[in-house]
């Protein structure tokens, strides 16, 4: 009586393998994009944040509101004081009553290469971050009633300049008005 082994023959382990190929390359784009979208959604939220710590809610006035003179310059205005001779006035209602924003995710690094400039603030700077890891900046054209919070997208490139009236390849964009 001979004995049989068990066991998979070689095409049956390349048809298994085969099919789990298959079904991994269905679900990795399914999650890479449900990943994407994720982070998109929370890099809006921040925008939205960014720009009610700058603009003010009806609970709580924001950084223009209590200047009203003039937007940030860059994120760091709503961390630190820009001027520390302008401390908020009581009886006016004026001056800086921040911090604006109680914690930084990240510093400000200049990189001309990916288009994080001098314009938006000095390395080192502290910086909200978008939901790719990438500072999150203060656009403000000469024509300020364009300034606008920007991400730089996934691919962690500013493609929209100031003089774009709109979002430029990934880039995130949220406007500001200017007038109360």
């Amino acid at each position: 009586m001979r004995s049989r082994k068990s066991g998979f023959t070689l095409l049956e382990l390349l048809v298994v393998l085969a099919i789990l190929a298959a079904m991994a390359g269905l679900i990795v784009p399914l999650v890479a994009g449900v990943s994407e979208e994720s982070q998109a959604q929370a890099t809006n939220t921040s925008l939205m944040r960014i720009r009610n710590a700058i603009m003010g809610t009806p609970e709580r006035p924001g950084y223009w509101a209590d200047k009203r003179q003039q937007l940030p310059a860059a994120m760091r205005d709503l961390f630190i004081n820009p001027d520390p001779d302008d401390v908020f006035d009581r009886n006016t209602r004026l001056g800086w009553h921040g911090p604006y924003l109680q914690h930084a995710t990240r510093t400000y690094t200049v990189d001309a290469l990916t288009g994080f400039t001098l314009d938006y603030g000095s390395t080192g700077d502290p910086a909200a971050s978008d939901g790719w890891n990438h500072p999150i900046i203060i656009q403000i054209p000469a024509d300020a009633t364009r300034a606008r919070l920007l991400s730089a997208g996934s691919d962690g490139v500013i493609q929209t300049s100031l003089t774009d009236v709109a979002p430029q390849g990934d880039d995130l964009v949220l406007f500001l008005r200017s007038e109360p």
